[in-house]
């Protein structure tokens, strides 16, 4: 008898189990958000067409975003957060979404200029009637509800913050402040104070006093306490660096985000910034250009300053020019991507979402994969010139 009962139990337990999982089964069916999906972005970049001399977009794979009459433009900027700037024959700038309607159902085309792209949720625009730049908000309306339009110049939104400028240049006094996103001043008195400012960058913006450059943080103090403004030439922080040069010595190197130095770079001409964990650097003896590291030891332990031009490091490549004139890319171990001829294009691009814009000797513009294929397999060169790919979204 104990033995019919457990066989019994064991029957009703398989029963159980059974149903436990076809309910789980058909939960997941039923809720698709429970199921491990990737939606990758969509990526686009702006073309101009060869034959109509017009701007239109293409996707990652090539085809045109519109299917048809898709150049149209006289100008465009990338899209960014679903909205892209773009020039009509009028000479005019209006933003238009991914499917191509406008971004105002009349009157699209109203602005005398643009600042590329949307970035934060806010654009900068120039007003065709004032001449004066003020932002727009995603949905088309205006960051200031009265008087929008009222700064001389603008960068666009960085870290919450952007840099705007009272007064022309020549005949004002010129000075540059910062505002929040609501529209408020970032100094509740005295905002416009600097002779020149810069977006921010890792919680920091260069900013020119008194004919020196200095350092302030997003609450306005100052990176320095004692001496802030000391160099007469800066750089905005990457990767937790700063190009400087000392307005006193002449010294220029690179300096942390606490202020405290890295290295001096004595005995180059120039340095970008870095990128990547490498510098491009060009060596004053020479007049060549290689790359440093950011212990300061150079990247090729023998003939590190082999280039006549660079690029600075994107997704595991650089741009490099040799003494022939023509570009190529180097990976970041020194290696060139071509096993063989590698100099091989009349101008390139830094890569962005996996391909780079170059441009051969015809004159037109194509792109190249991190492998160094070619986009399209035929015709790849067939733009009169194009813009790097980024996120439409």
């Amino acid at each position: 008898m104990q033995k019919n009962i457990s066989k019994t139990n064991s029957l009703l337990f398989l029963i159980v189990v059974s149903t436990i999982l076809i309910s789980l089964s058909f939960y997941n069916c039923e809720n698709p958000t429970n199921q491990s999906t990737t939606q990758q972005p969509l990526l686009l970049a702006p073309v101009k067409d060869s034959s109509s001399g017009k701007w239109g977009f293409i996707k990652k794979d090539g085809s045109n975003l519109f299917p048809t009459n898709n150049f149209r433009y006289d100008d465009v900027c990338s899209f960014s957060e679903g909205l892209a700037a773009v020039k009509d024959s009028s000479g005019k700038w209006g933003y238009i979404k991914i499917d191509g309607s406008y971004l105002f159902s009349t009157n699209n085309f109203r602005y005398d200029d643009v600042v590329s792209t949307f970035s934060e949720g806010l654009a900068a625009v120039k007003d065709s009637s004032s001449g004066k730049w003020g932002y727009i908000k995603k949905d088309g309306s205006d960051l200031f509800p009265t008087n929008n339009f009222r700064y001389d110049e603008v960068e666009s939104f960085s870290e919450g913050l952007a840099a705007v400028r009272i007064g022309n240049w020549g005949t004002d006094i010129v000075k540059f402040g910062f505002i929040n996103k609501d529209g408020t001043d970032l100094f509740s008195t005295n905002n416009f104070r600097y002779g020149s400012a810069r977006s921010f960058s890792e919680g920091l913006a260069c900013v020119w006093d008194s004919g020196e450059w200095g350092f302030i943080k997003k609450d306005g103090s100052n990176l320095f306490s004692i001496n802030n403004f000391r160099y007469d030439y800066v750089y905005s922080f990457s990767e937790g660096l700063a190009f400087v040069r000392d307005s006193s010595s002449g010294e220029h190197g690179f300096i942390k985000t606490d202020g405290s130095d890295l290295f001096s770079t004595i005995g180059y001409d120039y340095v970008y910034s870095f990128s990547e964990g490498l510098a491009a650097a060009k060596y004053g003896s020479s007049g060549k250009w290689g790359y440093i590291k950011t212990d300061g030891t150079d990247l090729f332990s023998t003939n590190n300053f082999r280039y006549d031009d660079v690029d600075s490091f994107s997704e595991g490549l650089a741009a490099v020019m040799d003494s022939s004139g023509k570009w190529g890319y180097i990976k970041k171990d020194g290696t060139d991507l071509f096993s063989t001829n590698n100099f091989r294009y009349d101008y390139v691009d830094y890569f962005s979402e996996g391909l780079a814009v170059v441009m051969d000797s015809s004159g037109k513009c194509g792109y190249i994969k991190k492998d160094g294929s070619d986009l399209f397999p035929t015709n790849n060169f067939r733009y009169d010139d194009a813009y790097s790919f980024s996120k439409a979204e």
